[in-house]
């Protein structure tokens, strides 16, 4: 998970299990959520893809689509829980990085499923991978994979 960017001990979340409680000014004003899973702020990137991307990655070896999303505020860490420190920058996701030990559910979900194809025969096996990374931002939609970042797609309601 991202780093806690604020000041220290100044956290107004708590997490029990599969329930988070936002305590924004006190307990008078807490609210708590239910999830399937939540991963509290002392769990490593290696935690969230065994609990995510392995099962993603068995998913796809299947045959299935998969679709993983995060959603949240600015700033709440949706791009380092994906990618990692510095967004997923190329120079950090290769071994031997300090920050290689750091990296994202997209980066080692990726490096799983070609570890994979790397052990098949490709005379019994064919094999395609493809993938799309969008943000969506107010109404802007931005092709992470793009070289350009624009995209013609439009959000519609």
């Amino acid at each position: 998970m991202r780093p806690d960017i604020s000041v220290p001990g100044s956290g107004c979340v708590a997490v029990a299990g599969n329930q988070c409680t936002v305590e924004p000014g006190g307990t008078q004003n807490s609210q708590s959520f239910t999830f399937d899973k939540v991963f509290d702020v002392d769990k490593e990137q290696e935690d969230v893809f065994e609990q995510i991307g392995a099962a993603t990655r068995d998913d796809i070896l299947k045959g299935y689509n998969a679709t993983i999303l995060a959603y949240g505020q600015t700033s709440s860490g949706k791009t380092h829980s994906m990618f990692g420190p510095g967004g997923g920058d190329v120079q950090a996701l290769a071994a031997g990085h300090p920050m290689y030990a750091r990296r994202g559910l997209i980066p080692r979900l990726f490096e799983s499923l070609f570890a994979w194809v790397g052990g098949t025969d490709p005379e019994e096996v064919s094999v395609q991978i493809t993938m799309s990374a969008f943000e969506l931002y107010r109404e802007d939609i931005i092709d992470l994979m793009g070289p350009d970042k624009s995209c013609e797609y439009r959000i519609r309601e």
